[in-house]
This record gives structure tokens, C-alpha cells and sequence, in this order.
């Protein structure tokens, strides 16, 4: 049964939240724990002798910063949510339905919504995926059966239907520490921008997050961010394998095998190499 009560922030699991906290807001919440108090509970589910977090982190994070040592909770029975992928699927759910999540946010909650989708289904046998599928192919299947687990409102509201889901999943195979860096800043916010970061390799993107996030920052856009890479006097000059790799990504799985027939012997004489150079290591 579901209590109210308050608990020891000490008592309190909170590591591996996917959402970063913003210490703005963080500071304002304090400013209202002062002024009104604790208007609203976290919500907790009890594990052991202790809890984890469920919903809540900016409103304990606030806590903490007024020197509290309990806070007002809605204390969910363990079984209620019994294992942690229960518990982050109640998160994702209790976040994807507010109005204030970034791009990058929305992004980060569908990939981890898919993981928890994938990983609750049957076991693939050996041998059905298909032949020549590629990672964006797999992307776009698992996009239109995630999308059939919302209803047309649902879908409606969080902006979310199979194409949204597939550019989340794109945009959430930014390195994570990347992710990390980029999340209060404003392209956070921007759906192309964070799509065209996510199309780089991970070094250029790696680069470019170098620019938007130095002090002073250099760039404001992940577009600006590659112009300068690319043509600013005295820049590092981008390897042409890289440039080419950008636009391999985007070919289609036709595309591709008629890219590796043009190149077949250059492919050959380089997996002979990469093959000498294993077996000297072995």
C-alpha cells in the first residue's frame, strides 16, 4: 500500500538518473522550499531497509542544499515496482509527460524506454535477422513497433510517432560523457542540431562539443561549430576518410553494397592485412 511519510535523505537511492540536473532550477526550488516549503512529495519506492528515487531528484537536490536532513515522500510498496527496470520505466513515463524536457532529454527517455522494450521481449534465434540489415534498418523496425505501445494521444502529445522515435534512438547514440556536457546548453533544445551531431563520428563530435562548451564558448551551433573546424585559418584539417565516412552513414543498405562492389579489392587486400596483423598478435 502506497504511504506518505517523511524519510532521511541519506536513505535515498539517486545514482543513474537519466535526466542531468539543472542547478538553476535547482536554486529556485530551494528558494521555494524557504518561502512555502515542501508543496509537493517525491515519490520513492522502498527497497531493503532504504528507498529509491522514482521521481524527485531536483526537489532532493534542493533539499540538500538547504542543509535538510528529511524530506516528504510518497513511499511506493517494493512490490509495486520489483526490479530497477520497473523503477526506470516509471521514471521515463513520469518525465516524457512534462512539457519542459529538452530534445535531448526526450531522446535520452525513448532510447532507455527501447532497452526496456527490447529487453522484456523473447530472445531472437539465431539466423532471423535479416541479411544485409543495417543498425538505422533495425532503428526503423524497432521505431514502428515501440510507437504501437502508445495510444494516438499519447503520440499526439510527446510528439512521438515511429519517425520521432527513430531520430530519438539517433540522437541518443551520442557518446553519453557528450551528452552529458551538452545537456543545459541550448542545442539541448534543438532537434536538427542534435541530429547533425549525432551523424559525426565520434571524434569530430567530440570536437565540435570541445567549441560549444569552452570558456568562453567559440560557437553557438553545431553548424557553426563544423564551419570553423572545417575552414578556419590554421584549423586541423578533418581526414577525407572522415568526411566520406559522414556521408557513407547515410546510404542505404543497396547503397552500401554497391559501394563495397566498386571497392571489392581495396576491401579484400585490407581484411588480408587486418588478418596477418591478428594472427601476429595472436
Amino acid at each position: 500500500m502506497t504511504t506518505h511519510s517523511m524519510i532521511s535523505l541519506a536513505s535515498i537511492e539517486t545514482e543513474g538518473r537519466l535526466r542531468a540536473l539543472d542547478p538553476i532550477w535547482v536554486s529556485v526550488l530551494a528558494e521555494e522550499f524557504t518561502r512555502d516549503g515542501q508543496t509537493n512529495a517525491i515519490r520513492v519506492v522502498a527497497r531493503g531497509n532504504g528507498f529509491k528515487l522514482v521521481k524527485g531528484a531536483r526537489r532532493i537536490a534542493a533539499a540538500l542544499q538547504l542543509g535538510w536532513s528529511e524530506i516528504e515522500a510518497r513511499i511506493e510498496p517494493e512490490e509495486a515496482l520489483p526490479d530497477d527496470a520497473a523503477v526506470r520505466l516509471a521514471e521515463i513515463k513520469s518525465n516524457m509527460l512534462r512539457s519542459d524536457l529538452t530534445a535531448l532529454d526526450r531522446a535520452i527517455y525513448v532510447a532507455a524506454w527501447c532497452e526496456i522494450y527490447q529487453a522484456a521481449q523473447p530472445a531472437q534465434k539465431p539466423g532471423r535477422k535479416k541479411a544485409g540489415e543495417t543498425a538505422a534498418e533495425s532503428d526503423e523496425e524497432l521505431s514502428a513497433k515501440l510507437a504501437l505501445n502508445w495510444t494516438d494521444a499519447a503520440q499526439n502529445a510527446l510528439k512521438l510517432g515511429r519517425r520521432g522515435v527513430f531520430r530519438s534512438l539517433k540522437i541518443a547514440k551520442i557518446e553519453g560523457d557528450l551528452r552529458s556536457r551538452i545537456a543545459l546548453h541550448a542545442i539541448a533544445d534543438v532537434q536538427r542540431e542534435l541530429l547533425l551531431l549525432a551523424e559525426l563520428t565520434p571524434v569530430r563530435q567530440r570536437a565540435v562539443v570541445d567549441l560549444l562548451t569552452s570558456d568562453p564558448a567559440k560557437v553557438t551551433s553545431v553548424t557553426e561549430a563544423l564551419a570553423l573546424l572545417d575552414h578556419a585559418p590554421g584549423a586541423k584539417p578533418v581526414p577525407a576518410y572522415e568526411r566520406m565516412y559522414e556521408r557513407f552513414v547515410r546510404l542505404k543498405a543497396p547503397e552500401k553494397e554497391a559501394f563495397f562492389e566498386m571497392n571489392a579489392e581495396a576491401i579484400d587486400v585490407w581484411l588480408a592485412k587486418r588478418a596477418a596483423k591478428r594472427g601476429r598478435a595472436a
